[in-house]
């Protein structure tokens, strides 16, 4: 579930922002954004994002269990 959220990536040079699942992310080392700029990926850069992510499902899964679903 966590690989399938998607991430914004923003080109330096153009400004556009792109979105990518995660697990679309540990898989490339560059995006190429619409301008022509390749924009080198490092899976490293995303952990805090990632790991952000991570916890509000986690937030959301143990809310739902108090609920009672």
């Amino acid at each position: 579930m966590l690989e399938d959220f998607e991430i914004q990536i923003t080109c330096s040079r153009c400004g556009a922002k792109t979105r990518k699942p995660i697990k679309w992310i540990r898989k490339n080392d560059e995006l190429l954004c619409g301008c022509g700029e390749h924009i080198a990926l490092d899976a490293e850069q995303f952990k805090s994002e990632i790991a952000s992510i991570a916890k509000a499902l986690a937030d959301f899964e143990r809310s739902l269990k108090r609920a009672g679903h």
